[in-house]
């Protein structure tokens, strides 16, 4: 009763102010009495004159949804919500029928979910108990906080000011010992894959049309040579096979892009952080398989992941690797039937360019269109992405991050993209 009765007084105050009969007259009555009950009559029959000529029930048909007192338009939100309350009752029971009256004995039948739908409406937000408890213990958290900041300024004698910020990289992205924080990526994924998994295929389906194939060449370089490979060659022709001749029989694929991080472009980075803790975590490599210039003819090393531990020998690498792919490329598909591209792969005067062959031009020309100055592969193949021919779009990425990343980009694309590992 303490929360209805002053909500119904405020009512009753505002009809009477918009019908013009709000009186200043107060004191107590007696209901009983003949008086009081005529004047009542009277205030009732009052009322009813002046709902007939009142604009306040009727229909406004030019105008927006908006507040029959206050005035106030209507969001998008609450003018769908009181418009179409009763549509959305409809369908929440009906879903309730077939969830809870109506069981489908088959599991494999998808089973409508229900959703809690809470409609919007002039009403003020609603303050519970919950909320209030969470916003004391936040203060409270926020007071603790405060108090152990200055009793610290006092012993350690340095001003407030300066203790805003205790680590020199922020909190957000590493830990009191500075190493970058584990995002939950592997979580949401799975959250995905839960919520929809009609997004998530074992198996990519049969289209029509031309296709691209893109692939983070970081990814491609893990393979390890087998035995029978000894120079950087034999290496070089199997990453071939293994990656861009198998994908162009598989997808019929009609563009090939292998792109590659070119790190250390911008700054310093969180990323410069994490590459940073994996060099200490990783012991010495083999000096004797350290080159200034990898080329065809060098042997391979005795340990590849040993190699590729360190940074100035993967960069050498991928720098061999850009131009001889594509050299490989041209005298494979002598046809000109498949556009190979290659990107971030290059530090001389091709720095930041994107160069391949295709059936247009002779010989390895550069495409202006996919030139770009990114540091990592996962973003840098959105760029590839949108800017193929294809109506169909494959990327071979293991890393999360491309998923990620290309979540808000996707649907601009207007094309079927696939992500797989």
């Amino acid at each position: 009763m303490t929360y209805y009765l002053p909500y119904r007084a405020e009512t009753l105050h505002n009809l009477k102010v918009k019908l013009d009969i709000e009186s200043g007259q107060s004191g107590k009555r007696k209901e009983l009495s003949k008086s009081y009950i005529h004047s009542e009559e009277q205030t009732i029959f009052q009322y009813v004159e002046k709902l007939k000529v009142s604009s306040l029930f009727v229909d406004d048909l030019v105008g927006n949804l908006h507040h029959i007192f206050t005035h106030t338009t209507a969001t998008s939100d609450q003018a769908d919500s009181l418009l179409r309350y009763r549509y959305y009752g409809s369908e929440d029971m009906n879903n309730y029928i077939q969830c809870f009256l109506i069981r489908v004995p088959d599991i494999s039948v998808k089973q409508p979910h229900r959703k809690r739908r809470n409609l919007k409406t002039f009403s003020s937000p609603k303050v519970t108990v919950y909320k209030q408890k969470k916003e004391i213990k936040d203060n409270k958290t926020v007071i603790s906080c405060l108090r152990k900041q200055i009793a610290f300024s006092k012993l350690s004698s340095e001003p407030v000011t300066d203790l805003d910020q205790f680590l020199a990289l922020p909190r957000a992205i590493c830990d009191a010992e500075g190493i970058p924080l584990k995002g939950q990526k592997s979580l949401f994924l799975h959250h995905f894959r839960s919520r929809y998994p009609d997004a998530f295929l074992s198996a990519l389906p049969t289209e029509t049309g031309l296709t691209a194939v893109i692939l983070e060449g970081m990814f491609m370089i893990n393979s390890n040579p087998a035995p029978q490979h000894k120079t950087f060659g034999d290496y070089t022709k199997f990453i071939f096979d293994r990656w861009i001749v198998r994908s162009y029989k598989q997808f019929s694929a009609s563009e090939i892009h292998v792109v590659f991080d070119h790190p250390n472009r911008h700054g310093c980075s969180p990323k410069d952080v994490e590459r940073s803790r994996r060099d200490s975590s990783v012991q010495a490599t083999d000096s004797a398989v350290l080159s200034s210039v990898v080329h065809e003819g060098l042997l391979l090393p005795s340990s590849w992941r040993s190699f590729l531990a360190n940074r100035e020998n993967k960069r050498n690498l991928v720098n061999f690797l850009s131009y001889e792919l594509l050299r490989l490329a041209l005298s494979f598909f002598i046809d000109g039937l498949c556009t190979v591209i290659t990107a971030g792969g290059f530090d001389d005067d091709n720095r930041d360019k994107a160069l391949g062959i295709s059936s247009l031009h002779v010989g390895i020309v550069e495409f202006a269109q996919l030139s770009a100055n990114h540091e990592e592969g996962d973003t840098r193949v959105w760029l590839h992405a949108s800017q193929a021919a294809a109506s169909r779009v494959i990327i071979y990425s293991p890393d999360t991050d491309t998923f990620f990343i290309g979540l808000p980009i996707v649907k601009s694309l207007r094309k079927s993209v696939f992500c797989t590992d």
